[in-house]
């Protein structure tokens, strides 16, 4: 990563870092530890790149947005299923 952001800001180029489920405390789900994340905001901001969200960098580029967020609760599955795979009946073991 380091590398990454020391090209971006030697080239002058836009280093888009994606990060999913962030686990910011010990209760949520397991996902990508916020303490590492922060380290590679700093290391970004250290080298000069301006640190941005998704929407900040289309306001920089003149895009007009109307993000929302909308948060409803989760629903109960409507079918579940189950798979097993079991050996085939030839030499070769499982089918492909």
């Amino acid at each position: 990563m380091r590398s990454a952001i020391e090209d971006a800001a030697q080239y002058h180029k836009t280093l888009i870092i994606t990060v999913h489920r962030t686990q910011t405390t010990a209760r949520d789900r397991p996902g990508y530890p916020m303490q590492t994340f922060r380290q590679i905001v700093d290391a970004a901001r250290a080298s000069g790149l301006p640190v941005r969200t998704l929407s900040q960098l289309d306001t920089t580029f003149g895009v007009k947005s109307s993000n929302t967020v909308t948060v409803r609760p989760g629903e109960p599955p409507l079918i579940t299923v189950r798979l097993a795979a079991t050996p085939a009946r030839r030499s070769g073991g499982f089918l492909a």
